[in-house]
């Protein structure tokens, strides 16, 4: 009993900030220097030699660029994506929470293997998530200049998913302003369109070259999945339903929509010796496999919608959930032009039997943080729980219209989002500021 007195008391002694230094070691420990995909790789590359393609956010390939110049490597983008996270929530805890509570608030929430587990990976969705955490903490701040810095910094969100400005519109409604009714609304509006211009704007400015890899990420294998539900198996039908796109292989595909299964991943479909295209590289082809798919949208919506349903089932974790969990600190081969090498410790191993025991547990079910998310918003009057909680479902609807794939990642932001507004709700009966 005197120990736990004495730990209490030991708690209780120490500032907000020793928690949150040493929570945030704590993660950086267990996954230093940051993880890398093939994705990160690539990205990596870019950074290194100075060129821009829009596969990858433009805003944050600068800004890894720029940390080249102090630290070479993925350790600043690990710290900043982490800190943009644990420090903004930290500071939107406290608007409602005592400051010990919000600083322990945080850290749990960094720590929760749901959320740590993608913020590993340097990955446009981790820095998305730790940008609009630490935005909407410096819109909420009297001051202008940090006014300023939160707009920035949802720019820079925008930017890592053009399809964050849905989870951007809810936070700017919690925004204190004078203003009241249809102007109010109104300015929402017109702030909305104005980062999302700039998030635009850079990385026009900033691209050197298209790749277009979202677009066909997305709309071959809706274009296809709607093709075999519509049951058109002809290779005249579907050289007419591909007119412009650089179809490879009709007869391939025509057992692709003559099959069982929507195609959910369009890398097989555009690369491999059994691929059906060619990889699309010039605005002209990009331009017709966007009036390619939204005709097959809009002439057969029934079997659109059936398939993006499907994908969204997928990415909530409720049938064939991709893993997600990624814990590999890069490809040997592929980084050793970077001269980066890197091995897991002892305690990142730890760290990675968590977060995988998390997983035997059922931890990573997006749809238990979206059944979460609406049973805050609708029972909890809190303006920043419902905000939080309103963004991630909004962000959710995005991401299960016009995500090119159901990687755990693209819902990371709403698994997020409903860790800190649970840990706001639940606190605050007992910690409230």
């Amino acid at each position: 009993m005197q120990r736990l007195q004495r730990a209490r008391a030991w708690v209780a002694a120490r500032p907000p900030s020793t928690f949150l230094l040493g929570g945030w070691a704590v993660f950086v420990l267990g996954c230093y220097p940051g993880y890398l995909s093939v994705d990160s790789a690539l990205e990596f590359y870019e950074v290194r030699g100075g060129t821009y393609s829009d596969t990858h956010p433009a805003l944050a390939t600068l800004l890894w660029r720029a940390f080249e110049w102090v630290m070479a490597g993925p350790f600043p983008m690990l710290l900043l994506q982490s800190g943009l996270l644990l420090f903004g929530a930290a500071a939107l805890l406290r608007k409602v929470l005592s400051p010990r509570a919000a600083a322990l608030g945080a850290v749990a929430v960094l720590l929760f293997p749901p959320v740590s587990a993608a913020m590993s990976p340097i990955w446009p969705d981790s820095l998305m998530a730790g940008a609009l955490v630490a935005g909407l903490a410096a819109l909420l701040e009297p001051r202008r200049r940090w006014k300023l810095v939160g707009l920035a910094l949802l720019v820079l969100a925008c930017n890592c998913r053009f399809a964050c400005i849905a989870a951007v519109v809810p936070l700017l409604a919690i925004v204190p302003t004078s203003l009241i009714g249809w102007r109010r609304v109104a300015a929402i509006a017109g702030v909305a369109i104005a980062i999302e211009g700039a998030a635009i704007a850079a990385d026009r400015i900033l691209v050197d070259s298209d790749d277009y890899l979202a677009e066909q990420a997305l709309m071959l294998p809706d274009t296809v999945a709607v093709m075999r539900r519509h049951h058109v198996t002809s290779e005249r039908s579907l050289e007419a339903a591909f007119a412009g796109v650089p179809l490879l292989d009709a007869h391939r595909l025509r057992e692709i929509t003559g099959g069982k299964h929507d195609p959910s991943d369009w890398w097989g479909l555009a690369h491999g010796d059994r691929r059906s295209f060619d990889p699309v590289v010039d605005p002209d082809e990009a331009w017709a496999l966007y009036r390619d798919w939204r005709h097959a949208a809009l002439n057969h919506p029934a079997d659109y919608l059936r398939h993006r349903i499907q994908m969204a089932k997928r990415l909530v974790g409720w049938v064939e959930p991709a893993d997600p969990i990624f814990d590999d600190l890069g490809d040997f081969d592929l980084l050793a032009p970077m001269h980066h090498r890197a091995i897991p410790s002892t305690w990142e191993l730890a760290t990675r039997a968590v977060a995988h025991a998390a997983d035997s547990l059922r931890l990573f079910r997006v749809w238990l943080y979206l059944v979460a998310a609406i049973a805050l918003l609708v029972l909890v009057r809190v303006p920043l729980v419902r905000a939080l909680t309103a963004s991630g479902l909004a962000y959710e609807l995005a991401m299960a219209l016009f995500a090119g794939g159901f990687d755990y990642r693209f819902s990371h932001w709403l698994v997020t989002a409903t860790c800190i507004a649970g840990a706001a709700a639940a606190l605050s009966r007992r910690y409230a500021r």
